[in-house]
């Protein structure tokens, strides 16, 4: 930018000149055509970064710092523009300044301004994990805590064990999601894979959302696999991906029926795939289908559930799939390697 600002006054010299203006005059009219548009070039690009508007730019970039480095492209460009107002060969020699002036200006503002914008990213980046991090326990607490609610609500009426377990687990699944708060999961240190059946997973699924179907007037059923189906997986990510499946295939159709069903796929990857009997999803709702705050709920919805679970999926090396279409409902798939595969990712992963 530097270069097309001195070439600017470059010409600016060489038509005052050709015209008969004095020389010194023609000089100090190109010096302030260079500032200028070197001030009209850089208001427009902070304008566009900043998203602010140009005098705003300005008003920030009037600091100490910025009147040094004015100063210096000053008398850049009083050479500059005398080098390329000589032919072909100040052409040359003003291509030898700039790239002479490049290390130079790193050197003396460069570094100081890039530990500045590297510490104001870094800064930005922890902001946004935490953020993160938040929208992520709010989803996984309030699933958690509807599921023990309605358990405790049935377990007045009814005093089985089995509401009992149910509500729980899922107020433990809730503790423990809460605990990511203060320090979000990562692959090798909060993540302790453990065997488990993905099966067990599935029916403890099935047991947590059994009252959120009822009260919506909902048939939940599991189509289970007769042999084990062992995984490396966290109990608790686990229920919680396969959880947010069900509630939105719950909400997405009230009074309708939802199909769970566990198995293995032809190359002995573990699945399981949650049915609803609706209408599927339409093309651009595919299209967004992943990303965090993408939801068809409207204001119910905080758009996490599938962004969530879509991650737990690519944390435990798997992953989840839309496979719905407009005649056979909205299917999800939740797919895991086999127990050799997930133990040669976590070796190769270790060895690094």
């Amino acid at each position: 930018m530097g270069a097309f600002d001195a070439a600017m006054g470059a010409a600016c010299r060489l038509a005052l000149v050709h015209i008969g203006a004095p020389l010194s005059f023609a000089i100090v009219a190109a010096v302030l055509m260079s500032v200028f548009a070197n001030v009209i070039g850089t208001g427009l690009i902070g304008t566009r970064i900043a998203q602010a508007p140009i005098l705003v730019v300005w008003r920030r970039a009037l600091t100490r710092t910025m009147g040094v480095a004015y100063a210096f492209f000053i008398a850049e460009s009083l050479l500059a523009i005398d080098l390329l107002s000589r032919g072909a060969m100040g052409y040359v020699e003003a291509a030898t300044v700039f790239a002479l002036t490049l290390p130079f200006v790193h050197t003396v503002f460069g570094r100081r301004w890039l530990r500045q914008l590297e510490g104001q990213l870094g800064e930005t980046d922890r902001l946004a994990m935490y953020g993160q991090a938040v929208e992520v326990v709010l989803h996984g607490l309030r699933n958690n805590v509807a599921i023990a609610s309605a358990a405790l609500d049935d377990l007045a009426r009814s005093l089985t064990n089995e509401n009992l377990a149910t509500a729980v687990t899922a107020l433990t699944d809730a503790r423990s999601v809460l605990s990511g708060i203060a320090e979000p999961p990562s692959m090798r240190d909060a993540f302790k894979l453990s065997e488990l059946d993905l099966s067990d997973i599935a029916r403890q699924t099935i047991a947590a959302t059994r009252y959120r179907a009822e009260a919506a007037g909902v048939t939940l059923a599991l189509h289970d696999h007769p042999t084990s189906l062992l995984v490396l997986g966290h109990p608790v990510l686990l229920r919680e991906a396969t959880t947010n499946l069900v509630l939105n295939a719950i909400e997405a159709i009230p009074g309708g029926q939802v199909h769970v069903e566990v198995g293995r796929r032809a190359d002995n990857w573990a699945y399981v795939s949650v049915r609803d009997s609706g209408l599927g999803l339409t093309d651009e709702q595919r299209r967004r289908l992943f990303e965090p705050h993408a939801t068809t709920k409207g204001v119910r919805g905080m758009g996490i559930g599938l962004f969530v679970s879509s991650g737990i999926a690519r944390q435990h090396f798997g992953r989840l799939y839309y496979e719905g279409g407009r005649r056979r409902g909205g299917v999800f798939t939740l797919a895991l390697p086999p127990l050799d595969r997930s133990r040669a990712i976590l070796r190769e992963s270790a060895s690094r």
